[in-house]
């Protein structure tokens, strides 16, 4: 039991820098559309979407997706997807 939940606080912790570096890409991302730079918007709104989508993924493949105390990690990734489409999709801020 002590070896299984080193593991969920070892995939926790990297969970949690992955989200921290996708909150980071997503301010970057604010600056660049705020500030009209297109090519940069795009790049770090596509990392950004892709940073969401890993974390969903591999949540998804180690099946901790439809455990409860896993469900900060996945509304964090999904919350970075979401508003970063919407963001892209709906051109806000330009």
């Amino acid at each position: 039991m002590a070896q299984r939940r080193n593991r969920y606080r070892e995939m926790e912790r990297i969970m949690t820098y992955a989200l921290l570096a996708g909150l980071a890409l997503f301010i970057l991302y604010l600056v660049f559309a705020g500030t009209g730079v297109k090519a940069l918007k795009l790049i770090t709104g596509i990392i950004t979407i892709l940073d969401g989508g890993l974390i969903l993924g591999y949540l998804h493949l180690t099946q901790e997706l439809k455990k409860r105390r896993s469900r900060w990690i996945a509304t964090g990734g999904l919350s970075l997807v979401v508003c970063t489409l919407v963001s892209l999709l709906l051109g806000f801020p330009g």
